[in-house]
């Protein structure tokens, strides 16, 4: 589905929002489309406190978001490429991790996967080289 609304695209402008099942939009479509599609704008992800990230090894951390996501078509773009590259959503978290049981351990695979696939984990021993470190917070953060 995301990647046939990349296909149906003509704009650079074009912005995909990511929305859970239990979400209701109560702006009309035509201001959530002002207000992503009418300027070039960063993708936003909804940070959730540092406390509820999962911890893939010592120091390396995926980010949680919450269920709620607008990415820029370039973050698509990257997102559905990271997809095809790691067929099972699970394994966007291989790399760095030998044993990821997210369901165990309370977890969705989308609250974990959209930030690890864009941006890679949360490097606690280097935040300052770390792109996620802006988005560090003990309260979270939407941005």
């Amino acid at each position: 589905l995301f990647e046939a609304g990349l296909n149906a695209s003509n704009h650079e402008r074009d912005a995909f929002l990511l929305i859970s099942s239990d979400t209701i939009p109560i702006k009309p479509f035509s201001t959530i489309y002002d207000h992503y599609c009418l300027s070039d704008r960063p993708s936003k992800l909804c940070v959730a406190p540092t406390d509820q990230w999962f911890e893939l090894s010592s120091g390396l951390f995926a980010v949680k978001t919450h269920n709620w996501i607008a990415l820029n078509k370039s973050d698509a773009l990257n997102a559905v490429r990271t997809q095809k590259k790691y067929p099972k959503f699970v394994d966007v978290f291989a790399p760095y991790t030998k044993n990821v049981n997210l369901i165990q351990n309370g977890y969705s695979w989308e609250e974990l996967w959209f930030f690890t696939a864009l941006y890679g984990p949360f490097n606690k021993s280097s935040p300052s080289s770390n792109l996620v470190y802006p988005f560090k917070s003990e309260q979270g953060i939407c941005g």
